[in-house]
């Protein structure tokens, strides 16, 4: 039997679960938005409106990861992280005694100029 995975993920409107204010989903888990190591501030003007399209260059806003512990924790979350091989050591790391329900690990952000990830990366 297949069994399905459901997730709601964050994109750059918050902490991941808006949703969560008015529904409940007792089977759709939540992924965060993503953290690094630091605390990173972002671009300016990150969420453009162009007519009725929405241009996205947030660039990995967000508090670091000490500070996301202390102020959003939540076992129930699935954590998405991102950062160079060391960092990502480091982050989990610090997580290590926190239960989640998962990690994802985002090697992708296209709003993040130059940024080589890990040393697979071409």
């Amino acid at each position: 039997m297949v069994r399905y995975f459901y997730a709601a993920a964050a994109m750059g409107f918050g902490k991941g679960y808006i949703w969560h204010r008015f529904f409940k989903f007792p089977r759709f888990n939540t992924i965060t938005k993503t953290i690094t190591l630091k605390q990173k501030i972002g671009n300016p003007f990150a969420i453009i409106h162009l007519g009725n399209s929405i241009y996205n260059r947030i660039g990995l806003h967000n508090p670091g990861i000490e500070r996301w512990i202390k102020e959003y924790y939540d076992p129930n979350l699935i954590l998405s992280i991102a950062g160079t091989d060391d960092e990502l050591e480091k982050i989990i790391e610090i997580l290590e005694d926190r239960p989640l329900r998962g990690v994802e690990l985002n090697f992708s952000c296209p709003n993040v100029k130059l940024l080589k990830i890990n040393k697979y990366q071409k």
